[in-house]
């Protein structure tokens, strides 16, 4: 499992850097134009759901008329036909050019954000042993000599590679006369989406308004009752004897039982830690810091620094994108209902002629 997170981990990152420099490496030596969307184009994605990307019409340095596709997709579409957009063109080869969008940026860091806490976690439950060793080291071995054999078979060149990336991106740049190539996509059919999303919107806030709330009220009241805990608390250490096994039949888990003694006191208690893993995080044997409260009899906990309020901060980190998911349809229905109808019914696309 260890092993797998690392991976993961590192590819996230790799794929979170190749987003960003890419970003760059177009954006620099690239002149801002002006632009405006004029339609959009779609392409299946998960579960044969459309992924529209708006189409912008712009001017480049030499003076022609082009089209460009933005380089990220969504199931709604991004903006309104009309909207004024930036393209950044290459002063030298004006057929390259891509939409200005911070998207690309945001994707990118989601991506190596996502691929820094599997290795944080990753650091914090790897545990070195014979077998875990040999298992990375063999697993290493095995993914490099696949991608040696890989490129020696098929060597890739700069410029397949640039394609490649091009074609993951999935930005083309039209010209005036290729502009019936376009996949347009029928306003009505926009509109029809627009609105069954919208619907859905409606029904989601029903549901994410309580879920936001409880986060919320829940997250607030284990963090207020884990800091009346720590205030008391004093600190002593115990010692794991065992593993309680926790079968639920899809998984397995491990609750390490811990046995210690309250200062002043003849007979020792044991506990179980509030927190499994699918692994033993500890040795049987293994001394470990508790904290108890000297006032109550209640459970005793390990010691485990930060993690303590892992949990109430994580449930109020989630009701607190709750709530951002509720004002953002909140102001996104209402610059709808604001402008009426959100695409323009007369825009007309660029056809081929019979």
């Amino acid at each position: 499992m260890e092993i797998i997170l690392l991976f993961a981990g590192l590819v996230l990152i790799f794929l979170g850097a190749l987003l960003i420099t890419s970003e760059l490496k177009a954006r620099r030596g690239a002149i801002p134009v002006p632009g405006q969307i004029v339609g959009y184009t779609s392409s299946p994605g998960q579960r044969k759901q459309p992924m529209y990307r708006a189409v912008v019409k712009f001017r480049g340095p030499d003076y022609q008329t082009r089209y460009v596709e933005s380089a990220v997709g969504s199931s709604s579409p991004l903006g309104q036909i009309g909207d004024e957009k930036t393209v950044l063109v290459q002063k030298t080869r004006p057929t390259e050019a891509k939409v200005r969008s911070p998207l690309t940026f945001v994707i990118g860091g989601a991506l190596a954000a996502f691929g820094c806490v599997a290795l944080f976690i990753f650091a914090t439950t790897f545990k070195a042993n014979a077998f875990s060793a040999l298992v990375g080291l063999a697993v290493i071995f095995s993914l490099f000599m696949k991608i040696r054999g890989l490129l020696r078979t098929t060597p890739i060149s700069r410029e397949a590679w640039e394609e490649i990336k091009r074609k993951m991106m999935r930005a083309r740049v039209y010209s005036e006369t290729e502009a019936h190539e376009i996949p347009w996509v029928e306003l009505e059919a926009i509109k029809k989406t627009l609105h069954t999303q919208e619907k859905a919107v409606r029904i989601s806030r029903w549901i994410m308004a309580p879920l936001a709330i409880g986060s919320l009220a829940f997250g607030w009241h284990l963090f207020h009752d884990t800091q009346n805990f720590l205030s008391r608390a004093q600190r002593t250490d115990g010692q794991v004897i065992e593993w309680a096994r926790n079968d639920s039949g899809e998984s397995v888990t491990y609750t390490p039982v811990v046995r210690f003694q309250r200062p002043g006191q003849l007979e020792s208690e044991t506990f179980r830690h509030s927190v499994s893993s699918t692994h033993p995080s500890y040795d049987i044997g293994q001394t470990v810091p508790v904290l108890y409260d000297p006032t109550d009899q209640g459970k005793p906990r390990i010691d485990s620094g930060p993690w303590l309020l892992a949990l109430p901060i994580g449930l109020g980190g989630l009701g607190a994108f709750f709530c951002l998911a509720l004002v953002h349809s909140y102001f996104h229905l209402a610059r709808r209902r604001r402008t009426g109808s959100p695409h323009a019914s007369h825009t007309q696309f660029p056809r081929r002629s019979a």
